[in-house]
């Protein structure tokens, strides 16, 4: 501005000096009160200290988290102050991230606005404080440092009692150590005495031992529907559909291998058994590391890519797990191909429910996608197959727990 003053100061003068117009000469005059007057009012850097904090910093995913920018002035007023914070790229906000106030010397003002919380750890960048003048403005910028962490290890899944025995129980055939009558035998010395039948003891002096129907550990497979198709958002700053199911699968896969359960993870349909079923803390960093870093998600950086074992020649599961697995199939359901693999696994004596979470979205588009996801989600309850219709605005722990409520 400054610049373009002067250059229009000398270039009226050297116009009427050549024309020998003194008049025109003293028209630079014009720009050159501009410029003394701009100096005389240019701005001084601010001098502030600035702080951020956020409503949470472990949120769950999809979480609104509120962030509070507090400016305040430890210089001269500044009479028009502009403030702006530099959130990380991949965050979304609901509302602007920069105001401008009037700024007093010793005040405070108070930058506010939303973000939704999206898989992964994030560092807020600098906050910039401007002093806007009528010719020139003087900015700061100031380091706070703020981590944003959405991860879902930090947000242990609290599951019900019930939920281990119908997620990975099952009778079996063979005599044991369970609750349900199976048979009696001959007694032996290493037999504990809780198990003696006292009853026929007393009445024939005979020791036997009651056996019961021993429980055995079945695995449960959990499929995230990974297709590009699926990464798909409710709002412009909303995580997507994808997004939430691999949340949700790691969420439950941690839950579940801590009580014991042996939970195998794949992503439907290209790799069914990319993990195969398994417990213990290296057995999570897998599933972890699957769901964090597969070419699949959009977040991927293709690092894990090779499936172990490949699907079937109709895509559908690989036969074991048919047999001796139950499956979770978590997808959101935006079109047939998941209803008919979830009937397909179901009719060939597979063990499988659907956990579909729902996105939402005012658009006429989403409107009519959410009929056509009510009908094939219905289609499949009709069939007997367990469902669950995700809000996922509501805890994960309610989901999980109608998903397994009554499969017994």
């Amino acid at each position: 501005m400054r610049s373009g003053l002067l250059a229009a100061a000398l270039g009226i003068a050297g116009v009427g000096a050549f024309v020998g117009r003194p008049a025109v000469v003293l028209l630079a005059a014009v720009p050159l009160a501009g410029l003394a007057a701009g100096s005389l009012t240019a701005p001084r850097t601010p001098s502030v200290s600035v702080s951020r904090t956020l409503s949470t910093d472990s949120p769950e995913l999809g979480e609104r988290v509120t962030v509070r920018v507090a400016v305040t002035n430890e210089g001269r007023s500044i009479a028009d102050c502009h403030i702006a914070d530099d959130l990380p790229s991949a965050i979304g906000a609901l509302d602007a991230t920069e105001t401008s106030v009037r700024l007093p010397s010793g005040a405070t003002a108070t930058l506010e606005y939303t973000v939704v919380a999206r898989r992964g750890t994030y560092a807020f960048g600098d906050v910039t404080v401007t002093s806007r003048g009528l010719t020139a403005d003087a900015s700061v910028s100031e380091a706070v440092e703020t981590t944003f962490r959405c991860r879902p290890e930090s947000r242990p899944l609290s599951l019900r009692p019930t939920v281990r025995r119908r997620a990975g129980d099952r009778s079996s055939d063979t005599a044991g150590s369970g609750v349900e009558f199976h048979s009696v035998r001959e007694y032996r010395p290493s037999d504990s005495q809780r198990r003696i039948d006292w009853r026929r003891f007393a009445r024939s002096g005979e020791l036997t031992t009651v056996e019961f129907r021993e429980d055995a550990p079945e695995s449960l497979h959990l499929l995230v529907d990974a297709r590009p198709l699926c990464a798909v958002r409710g709002g412009a700053a909303e995580p997507t559909a994808v997004a939430y199911c691999a949340d949700a699968a790691e969420r439950l896969a941690a839950a579940l291998t801590n009580r014991g359960i042996e939970v195998g993870i794949g992503l439907y349909p290209e790799s069914p058994v990319a993990v195969p079923p398994g417990s213990g803390r290296p057995h999570r960093e897998r599933v972890r590391r699957l769901l964090d870093r597969h070419g699949a998600f959009p977040w991927g950086d293709g690092e894990v890519s090779a499936p172990t074992e490949v699907p079937t020649a109709d895509g559908g599961l690989p036969e074991r797990l048919r047999r001796t697995g139950r499956v979770v199939l978590l997808s959101p359901c935006l079109d047939d191909r998941p209803v008919e693999f979830v009937e397909s696994v179901h009719g060939s004596g597979g063990d499988i429910g659907l956990l579909s979470p729902a996105i939402g979205g005012d658009s006429p588009g989403a409107v009519i996608e959410r009929a056509e996801r009510a009908g094939r989600l219905d289609r499949l309850s009709g069939a007997g197959i367990r469902v669950v219709d995700w809000d996922v605005e509501a805890p994960l722990e309610r989901a999980v727990a109608e998903v397994f409520e009554t499969w017994t």
